[in-house]
């Protein structure tokens, strides 16, 4: 009559301790908190901090580094609607900026960065844009995402 073989067995010892039933045995104890532990919450743990660390720019961006209060302030206080090119040049040289016009779309803009305080990738954008007959309509200040 032949023998049955055992995990105790020096030849499929090793290979029969592998594949226990997943009721018995020392995996049966990783089944419980600290298996849970390891198989779900590791991973979901993992995944939260890997998407924190790309927000991360997002929630830098939450401070108001460049001061786009103090510019949105100055810009609607000093731009008066329909007021000439001649004044909105004055108003746009004396922030000390450089700006550029658009003919195409009727708009001054300009890029404004500061890598020591907000990072190389952030930017502000602000666009003060005109009508027909080149006068003051609105202005926009928005900050975005950019190559440094």
């Amino acid at each position: 009559m032949p023998q049955a073989l055992t995990s105790g067995d020096p030849i499929l010892g090793f290979h029969m301790a592998r594949h226990q039933s997943p009721l018995s045995g020392p995996s049966a104890q990783n089944r419980g908190t600290a298996g849970v532990i390891k198989r779900y919450i590791m991973p979901l743990v993992a995944h939260v901090l890997s998407v924190a660390m790309l927000g991360l720019p997002f929630l830098y961006g939450c401070s108001d580094c460049f001061r786009q209060a103090e510019m949105n302030s100055y810009l609607s206080s000093n731009l008066q609607i329909e007021a000439p090119r001649n004044e909105i040049e004055l108003v746009l040289n004396a922030t000390g900026l450089h700006w550029s016009y658009d003919d195409l779309l009727k708009r001054y803009n300009t890029t404004v960065r500061d890598p020591k305080r907000c990072g190389e990738w952030r930017a502000v954008e602000i666009y003060v844009h005109l009508d027909d007959e080149e006068r003051f309509t609105r202005f926009e200040l928005f900050e975005s995402y950019t190559m440094p």
